[in-house]
């Protein structure tokens, strides 16, 4: 098996002691789809000694646009046995297990506390707030990852270590969320997500969690990264929040509750089409339009009128003054992930009507604005 795993144990820093440490890792995956699909792939492929696999689905041929570990003749099969199936014909010497199911609050403490680090593959907050408050009480690290539309986000988070996934998304929205099947997604941005999730895990593996180590994955930077147009990425820094409702409290005396009633609630009205927007903006209704893109973004166009002010400033719970209580505060970014949180946001710190433009700054050029 020495040659199988040649070309990662010549990177420097890797080396025979790093692939050791693969061969003994037990990494946990929840969520088969789009981004557990690749993310499983480059796991098992680079030797990772142990893969829990969790999912309660089944394949769908919807699923087959981006969730490439499966094919059609799949279809109808569970989720965790198809993919079994394809990760034992990639590398028959690692150890798969699974869990037809999905994560809760009764089943999360059994299923990982026997893993290592877990990886994010779902696609509901509820689940993510899970995992994040599961790994606090465990102590144990995370890989999160989210698509939507042409946007992905990634990020390592280690709460004994850093801020947490909960310190910058401390509630479940309020307001509805589209799910992939409303808003549409790229196939190969979730394909690319997914990767560098199994990247920043293959390297916290490789670096034994030591942040002297040179592949160390640095926790709390979130990875956002953008496919429409032209391909781009950012870091965005997460602080600690003092406040925060999981990592300020002791591992101990959290509780794991599950929150899916308010996370799988509709999202239609926290958003505005560009149609909408258009007919708004020739109407009489007051409104604040809101570019929360970064500063050469801004600069390199906007939507006339717009006033700009960074997501990061939001989310520290900083809003810009409005001219009346009653208008409609209307953000937009480029693709629409950025002002749709921006927007859940803006809504708990007291913005009544507070929405997201549609598919963002791309989605009104083809409509015919101008940014």
């Amino acid at each position: 098996m020495t040659n199988r795993y040649q070309r990662q144990t010549a990177l420097k820093h890797w080396g025979p002691e790093g692939q050791m440490r693969l061969k003994n890792a037990r990494v946990l995956c929840v969520g088969m789809g789009g981004l557990g699909s690749p993310a499983s792939l480059y796991l098992a492929a680079a030797g990772v000694g142990k893969l829990g696999l969790v999912d309660g689905d089944s394949v769908d041929r919807s699923n087959l646009q981006r969730q490439v570990l499966y094919t059609e003749a799949d279809v109808g099969q569970s989720k965790v046995e198809a993919a079994a199936v394809r990760l034992r014909a990639l590398n028959s010497v690692i150890t798969i297990e699974i869990h037809a199911e999905h994560l809760n609050a009764q089943n999360a403490i059994s299923i990982a506390q026997g893993y290592d680090i877990i990886l994010d593959g779902t696609d509901q907050f509820s689940t993510k707030f899970l995992i994040n408050d599961l790994c606090h009480q465990l102590t144990k690290p995370w890989v999160y990852g989210s698509v939507n539309q042409f946007e992905g986000q990634v990020g390592l988070f280690h709460s004994s270590e850093s801020a947490c996934y909960r310190c910058l998304v401390p509630q479940p929205p309020q307001t509805p969320i589209q799910n992939c099947a409303q808003a549409g997604v790229l196939g190969p941005a979730v394909g690319v997500t997914g990767t560098v999730q199994a990247t920043l895990a293959l390297n916290w593996l490789v670096s034994g969690g030591g942040p002297h180590h040179p592949l160390y994955p640095r926790p709390a930077q979130l990875q956002v990264l953008e496919f429409a147009g032209h391909f781009q990425s950012r870091t965005v820094r997460i602080q600690k929040n003092p406040s925060c409702p999981t990592c300020s409290r002791h591992p101990a005396s959290l509780k794991l509750q599950d929150a899916m009633t308010v996370c799988q609630a509709p999202r239609s009205a926290a958003l505005i089409s560009p149609k909408e927007f258009a007919s708004l903006r020739t109407g009489s209704t007051q409104y604040v339009l809101i570019d929360v893109r970064e500063a050469d973004e801004f600069e390199s166009g906007r939507i006339e009128g717009a006033l700009h002010w960074p997501l990061s400033r939001i989310e520290s719970g900083q809003l810009p003054a409005a001219d009346s209580e009653d208008a409609t505060w209307i953000f937009y970014c480029h693709s629409g992930l950025r002002s749709q949180r921006a927007a859940e946001k803006a809504h708990l710190l007291g913005v009544q009507d507070a929405r997201s433009l549609q598919g963002g700054g791309v989605a009104w050029n083809t409509r015919g604005g101008s940014l």
